[in-house]
């Protein structure tokens, strides 16, 4: 089972199971991880870049589109885009970034 760990406003750093948080696209490849607090039970929600939200789909992260289907989106979550992306966090200092991103 993949953890992720992300900020709740309320609590600070909390973990959770991938398949506790859901991303909600909001163009071709960005959007938000919304979950439930595992702490306060609270509703929060993240902002996502691209490669955040191809490595929170490795992670089993469940991925949504405004209508409810990816259709539209499957292309840009092939293979060569997620090596793309994990490409782009191979520097220490945009790992860094993301990290604080994700919480």
């Amino acid at each position: 089972m993949t953890i992720i760990r992300t900020t709740c406003e309320c609590c600070g750093d909390v973990e959770m199971p991938a398949w506790a948080a859901t991303v909600t696209l909001t163009d071709l490849a960005e959007g938000f991880l919304q979950f439930s607090c595992p702490e306060c039970g609270g509703s929060d929600e993240v902002q996502a870049d691209a490669a955040s939200v191809a490595l929170l789909r490795v992670a089993g992260v469940p991925v949504t589109a405004p209508d409810d289907t990816i259709e539209d989106y499957a292309g840009e979550f092939d293979e060569e885009y997620i090596i793309q992306a994990c490409a782009y966090l191979s520097t220490f200092d945009t790992l860094c970034d993301h990290h604080a991103l994700l919480g």
